[in-house]
């Protein structure tokens, strides 16, 4: 298994983030370059993620790896750094794949803020999500 690197992302990162996000239909709204960790391979992004602040909650997003490079641990191990960085107890997200999250702790909400109800919504009307959902992880710190 080759060995890789998370990392916070650089401004020069972003162009590399978006056709990550491009080429995995993942969300690419309010694009903050400082929102971003990525996973980084022999110099080339693999993997990003990030973490959104609204007013009323914090979502864990765009947790994405090239198909080439999955199943080495690169997306738990990007998941894990931003979880580690976030200053809310509650981290939401609203995935079509529940499974991978619920083995990184989240459960199923059927209650949560505001924002991720707007957010669900965007999900099945603009992001062709078939079958999402609301999860929530409570942190520790």
């Amino acid at each position: 298994m080759q060995t890789f690197q998370i990392k916070l992302a650089e401004h020069f990162d972003l162009p590399d983030i978006i056709e990550i996000l491009e080429e995995l239909n993942l969300d690419m709204e309010d694009l903050d370059e400082d929102d971003w960790m990525v996973a980084v391979l022999k110099e080339e992004i693999v993997g990003v993620g990030r973490l959104r602040y609204f007013e009323d909650a914090c979502e864990l997003a765009s947790i994405g790896v090239l198909e080439e490079f999955r199943n080495q641990g690169i997306g738990t191990a990007i998941a894990k750094a931003l979880l580690d960085d976030a200053d809310l107890k509650a981290v939401y997200t609203v995935t079509e794949i529940p499974d991978y999250f619920s083995r990184l702790g989240f459960n199923a909400s059927d209650k949560y803020p505001e924002s991720m109800s707007q957010k669900l919504q965007r999900c099945l009307s603009e992001l062709n999500c078939a079958k999402p959902s609301v999860m929530v992880i409570e942190l520790g710190h």
